[in-house]
């Protein structure tokens, strides 16, 4: 790997502002305080989770409306962050999952200026693909968290490659399970 060369660790750095720029632009230029169906039902979800003790049936209905993780951490985000929170928590994931892929990239190719280029092609893809993608990507959904788990289980799956590493395999697991 190319690790120690200035040159490769300026284009990882370039490409990981030019992401967060970017996602923070569209951020910007797509917010909006106006929820759709699927974002108020998941806040109501949470707040169902937060104003109900934990063994009653509409806690239990809430829990298991859809898998369990978006709802748990949207009520976490709300108690600490309060019920706005909901419509900007996907941007920093957002920004987790393009940095995962970064990681990811880097794993793969062993090359970091390649790692770079495909980060910034991928974003390219997300932002020029179907109209909606931003949209779904920053906004109050299940996706992002559902693609920042699902890509954290498998990269915790491919850095215990070759050498079991269980407590890895445990979390990469828990992750596809979220």
């Amino acid at each position: 790997m190319d690790g120690t060369d200035h040159s490769s660790r300026g284009w990882l750095v370039a490409a990981a502002s030019i992401a967060w720029a970017v996602i923070l632009l569209a951020a910007i230029r797509i917010w909006t305080a106006v929820g759709a169906q699927d974002d108020a039902t998941y806040l109501r979800l949470a707040r169902t989770l937060l104003s109900h003790d934990w063994n009653s049936p509409e806690f239990h209905r809430a829990l298991t409306f859809v898998a369990p993780g978006w709802p748990l951490l949207l009520a976490a985000a709300v108690r600490v962050a309060g019920s706005h929170c909901a419509f900007w928590i996907n941007v920093p994931l957002a920004g987790i999952l393009l940095m995962m892929y970064l990681a990811l990239f880097i794993r793969l190719f062993e090359d970091r200026k390649a790692a770079a280029v495909s980060l910034l092609v991928l974003l390219l893809a997300i932002l020029r693909g179907w109209p909606w993608n931003a949209h779904y990507l920053l906004q109050a959904f299940r996706e992002t968290p559902s693609y920042l788990a699902l890509l954290s289980g498998f990269y915790l799956f491919i850095t215990s490659a070759g050498q079991p590493r269980y407590g890895r395999l445990f979390f990469g697991g828990g992750a596809f399970v979220v």
